[in-house]
């Protein structure tokens, strides 16, 4: 059809000629026009269709229906059925109620509030997409606007949300659209681009204002009037003082990053209206107590409360009543691990019974409790939504509370109780039809006079019957739980407990995983309970000094087909992983042996394990040989570490993926086969009598899939090296301790490298010729190669983000690295070698604008007349820079935003340090026994 058709007859003419030449399906969908006389218009062209032509229209208005068609052919849907619109819900929540189960029944509900309707539950499904908990979905559930009338559209109080819940779904909501991002290994912290932090603080205007470590020590900064929310980062001291221009104003926050201060609350902060207060720390007589809580009603989240033993006035305790702050999810109460830092005013029992929260709690833990009983709010069934629990060195308590009354615990752990003898009624409650019905993990640890759990309750035998994960660890005098059943455990973990209470268990049908760690007297796995262990997928037994085997032999291993792992670890005694001719269950894919001095052998049958993939050998120091019929052919995955008396490698190796070698001192010869053309990872350390790869080893280079070279302490790697080049895949070469190394081959290293690592490489005295071509490669390291004194001629490869030069003494000056001209260099490392001035140079082309961290180390003379010290970010500059004990800091300030344990080693050599200001935006802290002479940590 012509785009110049613009007059409507025209165009109706034309589409009359299209249709007419075929058979249509047209579907006009939600319909809401009633004009017969522009259907008729519209309909024209569409008479002229071929027989069988069809034209559907959907509506949600009778009126189009009776328009468009005649009575007869109008149809109406019918409603959906609940079940029909609860697969709708999941379909467009994108969710899946056999792998969340807890949202099936809020679902049920939901969709019953859609009366049939596919429209509704399609929009509450998009609703719901982003919401994943069943707190989110009982609160869409339980909203008040269900209940308004159609024609209001003003909100009542009772529907209106609070400030804080509506900015969570605002958050979460930028979150979805990438606003923010979530930082790496947190759950509660969140970074944002720099061009998104530009336009928050574009819109957010006059109204938040905040000082950072850009401003101008000496300028003086205006608040304006409209401010309403200020934060501050600085690292002056005594500030203070300084933020008088503060009081006049009626902040609703104050986000101050490293004034954690009692003096603090002399700022106008209105702390009535504060909604979070994660952690408090009571002082002794005078400094903070329980009753500054008492006027923050709005409280929310998480509070910790530690050092509960220098409360010395119980009205304080009265005053800060927890049990008003309905929004506080978990409470967390400490008392000093010092049993003589009691203040011994007032009891334990007293002040956690005062302590109660209210019954909206979810997570509770409590530590270094001293009391005799628990108070009674614990366990009592009114606390509905508790789903937490933790007690933890409570030493004085002789029994455990009634915690099976609590209807949604699915979280509990004990440990570090000594005077618990018994585990029974007590424990499950009374008139609880199922005592914990919807308990998921449970663990005791450290209860060294615990001798009986008993498996009744009122004459009823108790089931656990949603328990997935049970942990027993340094229960020495329980010995038996039986009859206790636990028909879903999925994980079974028993560490240093009595091997009685193994044999113990039985009826472990859906286990999936077990673990057996320092049990006394244990010559292999109980026979019951390995005949029960139908389901089993990792098995793990370690430290069990008198396993001889891992299971009987009496018992054939055709039930335990499922089992896919199998780990053994310092087992002093294990001479064979089993009994009989057939030692290994047929279905395994992963074998790891650890530190077992008298292991010598593998099962004859080891090559019958067709689905054997990977196989790991450590610290077994008779280890000798592999079986006559070497491994298994689909083996991958083949690591022999520390095993000295290993002579020799397994005749069929030619299809691994990756083969490490590493220390094994007599190891000598190589298999009599090919070297493995499928091989990934190939590594070698420390192997010193291991003949060289022959060349008869590499039929064909370009075939070769290798990616990943280790050589560490091996004489012979010259033939290997020779033909790198022709390692078309490699993409990762580490080289360490090849002293017979003293230059590259002439046609040089493969293009496809991305690192190379070279280390204690005493001979070498180049670098390849032609690295400055190798535009691949990203990371460059040289360590302690001290004939190595300059870069080819040609310059460094121009793509390099990480360079690391440590130790090589007679290194060429840095200004002569065309640093400069590595545009794409983020990461510079240097440790001694190298002029220390060189570092101070005022040559503005030393570095390129791209480079975000400079390291630097073991450079004495550069700072050892340095006696104070500002690090704005320990991630720029870290590491070893003060390894000196003749370094004068005296007062070091740093701000980290990453957690570097290797700063805080160094820290340890600053002998004349006094006074250390560690801040973390992060809220880690950081232990002042840590450096010794520390006067304070501010």
């Amino acid at each position: 059809m012509s785009s110049q058709s613009k007059d409507l007859d025209m165009l109706q003419v034309n589409l009359k000629e299209k249709l007419s030449k075929s058979k249509f399906l047209i579907v006009l969908d939600d319909v809401w026009n009633e004009s017969y006389e522009k259907w008729e218009h519209l309909f024209r062209p569409f008479q002229f269709g071929r027989p069988g032509s069809r034209i559907i229209v959907t509506t949600r208005n009778d009126t189009v229906a009776s328009v468009v068609g005649s009575p007869r052919t109008a149809y109406h849907m019918k409603l959906l059925t609940d079940d029909d619109c609860l697969s709708l819900l999941a379909q467009h929540a994108r969710t899946s109620f056999d792998e969340k189960t807890e949202l099936k029944e809020v679902g049920f509900l939901l969709v019953k509030k859609c009366k049939g309707l596919p429209l509704a539950a399609k929009t509450l499904g998009g609703l719901l997409r982003c919401k994943e908990t069943k707190q989110e979905w009982q609160d869409v559930l339980n909203s008040k606007i269900w209940d308004l009338p159609e024609e209001n559209n003003i909100l009542p109080p009772n529907v209106r949300k609070r400030k804080e819940d509506l900015g969570l779904e605002y958050f979460n909501e930028l979150l979805s659209r990438s606003f923010f991002q979530r930082l790496s290994g947190s759950d509660s912290n969140f970074v944002m681009h720099d061009l998104i932090n530009d336009l928050a603080q574009f819109v957010a205007g006059g109204t938040c204002y905040r000082l950072d470590e850009k401003m101008d020590t000496n300028q003086e900064y205006r608040v304006p009037e409209k401010t309403r929310h200020g934060s501050f980062l600085r690292h002056e001291y005594e500030l203070f003082r300084k933020f008088r221009a503060f009081y006049q104003f009626k902040l609703k926050s104050f986000i101050s990053k490293w004034l954690f201060h009692h003096r603090a609350a002399k700022f106008n902060l209105q702390l009535d209206t504060f909604t979070t207060l994660p952690k408090i720390v009571l002082g002794k007589v005078g400094d903070l107590g329980l009753r500054e809580l008492r006027n923050l009603t709005q409280l929310r989240g998480r509070l910790a409360i530690f050092e509960l033993q220098n409360v010395t006035d119980i009205e304080d305790v009265k005053e800060a009543s927890l049990i008003s702050k309905e929004e506080l999810d978990e409470l967390q109460l400490t008392w000093g691990s010092d049993i003589n830092t009691s203040q011994n005013r007032i009891s334990e029992e007293e002040v956690i019974d005062l302590l109660q929260p209210h019954d909206n709690l979810k997570n509770l833990k409590l530590e270094f409790y001293r009391g005799s009983k628990f108070p009674s709010w614990i366990g009592d069934p009114a606390f509905r939504k508790l789903s937490s629990i933790s007690f933890s060195n409570c030493s004085e308590c002789t029994s455990l509370p009634p915690l099976g009354q609590l209807p949604e615990l699915k979280h509990l752990r004990i440990g570090g109780m000594p005077k618990v003898k018994s585990i029974g009624t007590e424990f499950y409650g009374s008139g609880v039809v199922v005592p914990f019905a919807k308990l998921e993990t449970l663990r005791f640890d450290n209860m060294p006079k615990w001798e009986k759990w008993t498996a009744f309750a009122d004459g009823v035998q108790i089931n656990f019957p949603h328990l997935h994960q049970l942990a027993m660890f340094r229960c020495g005098k329980l010995t038996n739980i039986s009859p206790l059943n636990f028909p879903s455990l999925r994980e079974l973990d028993l560490e240093k407990c009595n091997k009685v209470l193994l044999e113990s268990f039985s009826s472990l049908d859906s286990l999936n995983y077990l673990k057996v760690e320092g049990i006394a007297g244990l010559s292999h796995l109980p026979t019951e309970l390995t005949q029960s262990l139908a389901a089993l997928e990792v098995l793990e037994c370690c430290n069990c000094d008198e396993l001889l085997s891992v299971w009987p032999n009496e018992i054939p291993l055709e039930h335990l087909a499922h089992l896919r792992r199998l780990v053994v670890a310092d087992c002093s005694q294990l001479v064979s992983l089993g009994q009989g001719e057939q030692q290994l269950p047929c279905n395994l894919e992963v074998v790891e042996l650890f530190s077992c001095p008298n292991f010598a052998s593998l099962p004859n049958d080891l090559s019958n394990l067709r689905s054997l993939r990977e196989m790991i050998i450590k610290n077994c120091i008779k280890f000798i040989s592999f079986p006559e019929n070497g491994i298994p052919p689909m083996l991958k995955r083949l690591e022999i570490l520390s095993c000295n008396a290993l002579e020799s490698l397994p005749s069929n190796i030619s299809d691994l993926e990756r083969l490490e070698i590493k220390d094994c001192s007599s190891l000598k010869s190589w298999s009599t086969g090919n070297f493995p053309i499928a091989l990934k990872k190939f590594a070698i350390k420390n192997c010193t009598q291991l003949d060289p790869v022959s060349e008869t080893m590499f039929p064909d280079n370009s075939s070769m899939l290798l990616e990943d070279l280790c050589l560490c302490n091996w004489m012979n790697f010259s033939n290997l090296l020779q033909r790198l080049n022709g390692f078309s895949h490699l993409v990762e070469l580490y080289l360490s301790s090849c002293y017979g190394l003293k230059h590259f081959p002439e046609q040089g290293l493969p293009p496809s490298l991305r690192a190379l690592s070279i280390e204690d490489c005493a001979s070498l005295k180049s670098l390849p010729k032609k690295i400055r071509a190798m535009k691949s490669l990203v990371s460059l390291e040289i360590r302690s190669c001290p004939r190595l004194d300059k870069f080819p001629k040609h310059g460094l490869p121009p793509n390099l983000s990480s360079l690391r030069i440590w130790d090589s003494k007679k290194f060429m000056p840095l200004t002569e690295w065309g640093l400069h001209r590595l545009t794409s260099l983020r990461e510079f490392s240097i440790c001694g070698g190298f002029k220390e001035l060189e570092l101070l140079s005022n040559d503005d082309c030393l570095f390129p604008p791209s480079l975000i961290k400079f390291s630097i180390a073991r450079f004495p003379a550069l700072l050892h007349s340095v006696r104070i010290m500002t690090l704005l970010d320990a991630v720029v500059l870290c590491g070893e820079f003060v390894h000196s004990k003749s370094t004068a800091i005296a007062h070091l300030f740093c701000i980290i935003t990453r957690i570097i344990e290797q700063f805080f080693v160094s820290i340890f050599y600053l002998a004349q340090l006094a006074k250390l200001r560690p801040r973390d935006p992060r809220g880690h802290g950081f232990e002042p026994r840590q450096v010794r002479g520390m006067v304070s940590v501010v």
